[in-house]
């Protein structure tokens, strides 16, 4: 009998925090992987759109992966969100992953 490898993956979301608490908890939770579900990844709140989120976690190895338009939830297809879970679903048996929305 073969054994199935328990997947994790992680959600998050940065409203009320400033982008160093915000990199500060995905550290602490060794978080290798940053999933973003907005479908439009802007914000009014500093450090998080998409460029400055992306630079601020290479900063401190964690991969950025923009999946909004797989699922996002407001505009995708069935199809697409399917196919977006099962692409987290791969990557999350070699990496400690975290979903993103607000």
């Amino acid at each position: 009998m073969s054994k199935k490898k328990t997947v994790t993956i992680k959600n998050i979301g940065y409203q009320g925090r400033t982008i160093e608490q915000f990199l500060e908890t995905l550290q602490d939770a060794k978080v290798q992987l940053l999933v973003d579900l907005r479908e439009k990844p802007v914000s009014r709140m500093r450090g998080f759109s998409k460029n400055k989120l992306c630079e601020a976690l290479g900063s401190v190895g964690i991969e950025y992966l923009p999946c909004g338009k797989e699922l996002g939830g407001f505009t995708c297809t069935q199809e697409q969100w399917t196919h977006g879970c099962n692409m987290l679903a791969g990557l999350a048996q070699n990496k400690t992953i975290v979903m993103m929305c607000m």
